[in-house]
């Protein structure tokens, strides 16, 4: 076992508790690390991105103790926080068929969820009558409930889809979503407010490619198969958000380099192209 702790002891606030009140403090749990963004309105008063002290045996739960016993920052009173993770598996299914003892079927028809993972359903937006269904860190979930009493965890998914059905609606043409995480690639497509695509697919690392062309490759990949399972030959002016984390895999240079032939192949088959934090979701 990792001997704890896992963080320097106390890590200086970046600002006042007093002045936290008029914060909204928003944390996303990837598998890389934390995203912690503070804004005050829409103006960024602080981010910075935490990493876990990954691969050791300590679970996910324990190392979030720690981060907030060393960042005292995280349990400040703000005026609002959000908490998002990305799920380990998920599946979009229509409310009225929603039951918690059904999930797990539900959950099994994507992948075999590992005990002690599923964290509930969720709804995407009630007009629609979707819901996610997710797993995650069980453990870690439930510390998240207790230390944010009131607040509820989402998956990055139910943001996803609910931002692609309200851009999809007011857009001419078809609007892609694509999440990367460490080992996983989220891609769904919507177009005037449905929902025509959404899948998970795990990532591979390739020993022959860099980092930044094995996510080139298969971000590529994936995309072009959605499109064919859709019959979608014509792809002019469709809109592609990426939305990337912060990485300790690919350097800076190497990432403008992703971000240039990435711009260049999608302009050349005439689609609108654009990079994004998961901060935008």
């Amino acid at each position: 076992m990792t001997n704890l702790p896992l963080f320097p002891p106390s890590i200086p606030a970046p600002y006042k508790e007093e002045d936290s009140i008029r914060f909204t403090l928003s944390l996303t749990f990837l598998e890389e690390g934390l995203l912690v963004v503070t804004r005050d309105e829409q103006e960024v008063v602080y981010t910075t991105c935490i990493s876990y002290p990954l691969p050791c045996d300590t679970n996910l739960s324990s190392i979030l103790g720690e981060l907030v016993y060393s960042y005292p920052f995280l349990t400040f009173n703000y005026k609002k926080i959000l908490l998002r993770f990305f799920p380990t598996e998920r599946v979009v299914v229509p409310t009225v068929l929603t039951d918690p003892q059904m999930d797990p079927f539900w959950l099994a028809t994507v992948a075999t969820p590992l005990e002690g993972t599923y964290v509930g359903t969720f709804e995407v937006d009630a007009s629609k009558d979707q819901c996610v269904i997710a797993t995650w860190d069980k453990e870690s979930f439930s510390f998240l409930r207790r230390t944010y009493s009131g607040v509820l965890p989402l998956p990055l998914t139910v943001l996803s889809l609910s931002s692609l059905q309200k851009e999809s609606l007011i857009k001419k043409h078809r609007v892609v979503h694509i999440l990367v995480d460490k080992s996983r690639l989220e891609l769904s497509m919507g177009q005037k407010g449905e929902l025509l695509f959404t899948n998970c697919f795990e990532r591979h690392s390739y020993t022959n490619l860099p980092p930044e062309e094995s996510l080139q490759q298969q971000v590529l990949f994936y995309w072009t198969a959605m499109c064919k399972s859709l019959q979608i030959d014509n792809v002019v002016e469709d809109e592609v958000k990426l939305f990337l984390p912060p990485t300790n895999s690919i350097g800076q240079e190497e990432l403008s380099v992703l971000k240039e032939n990435f711009i260049a192949t999608f302009t050349e088959m005439g689609v609108v192209f654009s990079f994004h934090s998961y901060t935008d979701l």
